[in-house]
């Protein structure tokens, strides 16, 4: 029994990972009609260059983890920039080619750089497990998991918690007509509660005292 538990326990902690990944995959198709091959290279990006800074360089853990999330959002944004935005008004056939290619260039130059031998990183965690019970994990796959719970919460908070989000579920729902409205919506989101209400009001304040809603009834002769 303790054993089933362990595996449902490695399991739990894993799939953090992977819903973040999800995450990722799910909010670039739905709003770009991309399937981004190069998401999973650039998570290994980022690993690599927490190996650099941290093994290599002799970068703090933590400000390494920082930098190494920042390079990866400037490689993303190079390749949005140089690759998907030209790609816009593309079939996604082309695309799809187009990012596989990324995808392999990226995959043989980490390759080329790094090798393909599994590499450590020196953590600050303690080298003793957590252990409860007949149940044990280790301190950096907590760490792990609970980054990837508190960014999937940020990532819940920000597409239905924000006018962004509300565009980016618009851009969901009708991709064409989202396009050409978004940046109105942007603007107008937070005032539109505001606005009916001062509209509904002005409607009933300005009835004179004779006019009513309902339709005079015809007499029968």
């Amino acid at each position: 029994m303790n054993e089933f538990l362990q595996h449902c326990l490695n399991a739990l902690v894993l799939g953090g990972t992977y819903a973040l990944l999800g995450i990722g995959l799910t909010l670039i198709f739905g709003i770009m009609r991309v399937v981004n091959f190069t998401h999973g290279e650039l998570y290994a990006f980022g690993a690599y260059m927490m190996y650099g800074l941290v093994m290599k360089l002799g970068v703090n853990f933590f400000v390494a983890l920082v930098l190494a999330t920042g390079l990866g959002v400037v490689l993303g944004g190079a390749i949005e920039l140089a690759l998907l935005r030209r790609l816009r008004s593309t079939d996604i056939d082309i695309t799809m080619l187009v990012m596989i290619g990324a995808w392999i260039t990226l995959q043989n130059t980490e390759q080329l750089a790094w090798t393909g031998v599994a590499q450590s990183i020196a953590h600050p965690f303690p080298a003793d497990p957590l252990v409860i019970g007949g149940l044990s994990v280790s301190w950096n796959r907590i760490f792990v998991f609970a980054i990837a719970v508190l960014l999937i919460a940020a990532t819940y908070f920000l597409v239905n918690g924000t006018k962004l989000g509300m565009a980016m579920r618009a851009t969901f729902q009708d991709r064409g007509r989202s396009n050409a409205s978004t940046p109105q919506l942007l603007r107008s989101a937070p005032d539109l509660q505001p606005r009916r209400a001062r509209c509904s009001g002005r409607s009933s304040s300005s009835r004179r005292p004779w006019e009513t809603s309902q339709r005079p009834r015809r007499l029968r002769s």
